[in-house]
């Protein structure tokens, strides 16, 4: 079943959705089978109900999160003491600078690049990054003309990168019953990423929010793990009550040749045609941005059909919701609007092709159909 079946209204999606095969458009071409919106008279308000209900379990899973950990005051307290080597100086008795990253977290990153990435892996294998001290976030930042601090997209801005890799992390937290007690490596790991992201969101000099839509080229802003993350969830959910609904979508496509299947040829199934559904797994796996999609979405992908591991499927499914609350819970943290309605508007938009508008002065979206 869909995730969160029971605190989701997934039937307001179902009765908007229907998958439609092959269509012959000439005697030697056919279309792109595909899910598609059927532009139903309420599809707007439909899709506006769903996207404001997913934002709300969000928040609300986000605030109770946030409930396991200690005040923002505290945070902005602790750290406000991580400094420059300059600032250190200046100041006998304060504490040392701190790090982004430690040791242990770098090891399993360079683990798990090697296996997607190995000239990211090896790009990423000094034992001195830079980008695992605090001091070199605070000497990046840049002063607006308005006396407001960023970050600059411009160059080897690779915070963002490490940002989501954290956020990743962090997003185990989520299965600890108690911060700091989970008495196993990986849960301590989760733990000290969750810590990072709410000292990094509460340093007033690291404008954490100013790298949410912006980076280098291949660091795309902070953003692109939940829009990833997003794309997924709503297309594995909306295959699971397309086909619990009685729709074709997720049946075996048959064999049409007069041959007998050959082996060793992989059986298909009628969505993994469905030109969406590719978009959405394209999207997903982009190697442009392998700190915010590598390790999320690949081995769920390539493993065939996506259903024929139910505990698998659904295991997937809550590793997309938990980066999602993260996420809602960090942008808070650091006192950004995630946006998640419009989020997940857009999100549905991009993927089914609905006409839109722009609202102007606001630049959100406004579904028309």
């Amino acid at each position: 079943m869909a995730h969160q079946t029971h605190t989701l209204p997934w039937n307001v999606l179902e009765r908007n959705f229907e998958y439609r095969p092959a269509i012959p458009v000439s005697a030697t071409a056919q279309s792109l089978p595909d899910i598609v919106a059927l532009q139903k008279p309420l599809q707007t308000e439909d899709l506006l109900f769903f996207s404001n209900a997913l934002a709300k379990q969000t928040r609300d899973f986000s605030n109770f999160l946030r409930q396991r950990f200690c005040s923002k005051a505290q945070y902005a307290k602790t750290a406000a003491r991580w400094l420059t080597s300059d600032e250190y100086e200046a100041m006998p008795g304060a504490s040392t600078t701190g790090k982004v990253i430690s040791e242990r977290m770098m090891e399993k990153w360079r683990d798990k690049d090697s296996a997607h990435s190995p000239s990211q892996s090896q790009a990423s294998n000094s034992q001195e990054d830079p980008y695992a001290d605090v001091e070199t976030w605070i000497r990046a930042a840049r002063w607006t003309s308005q006396g407001e601090l960023f970050y600059d997209e411009k160059g080897e801005n690779k915070m963002p990168g490490v940002v989501k890799m954290l956020l990743k992390e962090a997003a185990g937290v989520i299965e600890q019953r108690t911060v700091g007690q989970s008495g196993s490596g990986e849960g301590e790991i989760c733990d000290e990423a969750m810590e990072t992201l709410l000292l990094v969101a509460n340093h007033p000099k690291t404008p954490l929010m100013t790298l949410r839509n912006s980076g280098s080229e291949l660091e795309t802003g902070i953003s692109s793990i939940l829009k990833s993350c997003l794309h997924a969830y709503l297309m594995v959910n909306l295959l699971f009550i397309m086909r619990e609904a009685g729709s074709p979508v997720c049946d075996q496509l048959p064999w049409d040749w007069q041959h007998p299947f050959p082996n060793g040829v992989p059986p298909q199934w009628r969505y993994m045609k469905c030109r969406n559904f590719r978009a959405v797994v394209e999207f997903c796996t982009l190697q442009g941005d392998v700190p915010g999609r590598a390790g999320v979405h690949d081995e769920f992908f390539k493993q065939g059909d996506l259903f024929s591991d139910m505990n698998a499927c659904q295991e997937y499914l809550k590793s997309l919701w938990r980066i999602m609350v993260v996420y809602d819970l960090v942008i808070r943290e650091g006192g950004g609007d995630p946006d998640m309605g419009q989020e997940i508007t857009r999100s549905f938009q991009s993927m089914f092709q609905i006409p839109y508008e722009i609202e102007f002065g606001t630049n959100r979206i406004k579904l028309v159909c």
